[in-house]
């Protein structure tokens, strides 16, 4: 299933409550995730990982609401 995360901007959670996020994982096999940001590259054990996120859209914003008002 991570197959389809190939090259794709994701975040991992770990099992320990880390995470690594603004990276792509570039490579997977049965034991490891070689996972690489602008600064690092990760080899990232499979058992060491309890989710990975994808962003697949823009979340939306809410507009600034002014109250004026006397104090």
């Amino acid at each position: 299933m991570l197959n389809e995360f190939i090259n794709k901007q994701v975040t991992i959670f770990f099992i320990g409550g880390q995470n690594v996020s603004k990276g792509t994982i570039t490579e997977i096999d049965e034991k490891f995730v070689k996972y690489k940001t602008q600064m690092y590259e990760h080899i990232i054990p499979l058992t060491a990982i309890r989710n990975v996120q994808l962003q697949v859209g823009e979340r939306p914003r809410n507009k600034a609401v002014y109250y004026g008002g006397s104090a």
